[in-house]
């Protein structure tokens, strides 16, 4: 009778860390599999920014006149800085998911901006700041126009990417999926609300 209870108490011991290991593996697979989706995701976001930084980087090449005491961005009078500018974008606006809300709602702006201001742009390949037949006085004067709403935009995506890059590893899809819900607007209510 005791050998039939060492035996039980010897066979149900064994069965219940059986079931522990079991139990404790797949709660560390589980682990396992949301650090790896986690790395993932930050990787996705890693490369959504680098192509956010071309873009920026575009934005920095500025002409200025001391004499006349104006400056404006140079993708805006060469038709090579200004296709630089676009793939940048083109990029960011395709990885847009993967930003912060900030980001995605500075770059929805720029997109209205150049949509709005699309005749403006120099598209053709002999549109450059070299030739004179190009940059006029009067398409000049308009860059300078345009210059602190660049600036501003260019000042916004860099302050929020560094906010971001500091909270990278804070990775949620719920978070990012949830961020993602915006207004639709057209250009046209769009320019009311910035007063631009």
């Amino acid at each position: 009778m005791e050998n039939e209870k060492l035996i039980i108490l010897i066979l149900s011991s064994s069965f219940l860390s059986a079931g522990l290991t079991g139990l404790i593996s797949w709660l560390i697979k589980q682990n396992e599999y949301k650090k790896e989706i986690n790395k993932r995701f930050i990787n996705k976001r890693l490369d959504a920014y680098q192509d956010l930084e071309l873009m920026i980087r575009s934005m920095y090449w500025v002409i200025g006149d001391k004499e006349k005491g104006y400056k404006y961005h140079l993708f805006l009078m060469d038709s090579k800085k200004y296709v630089d500018f676009l793939v940048g974008f083109g990029r960011s606006m395709h990885a847009k998911m993967w930003f912060s809300r900030k980001i995605r709602k500075t770059l929805t702006e720029i997109n209205a901006f150049v949509l709005y201001n699309s005749d403006f742009m120099p598209l053709e390949p002999e549109k450059t700041f070299l030739n004179n037949d190009f940059v006029t006085e009067e398409r000049i004067l308009k860059a300078v126009g345009f210059y602190e709403t660049i600036d501003n935009f260019k000042i916004e995506l860099e302050d929020q990417m560094f906010l971001d890059y500091s909270q990278m590893h804070k990775v949620s899809l719920r978070k990012l999926l949830k961020g993602n819900k915006h207004k639709i607007r057209t250009t046209h209510q769009f320019w009311q609300v910035r007063n631009i």
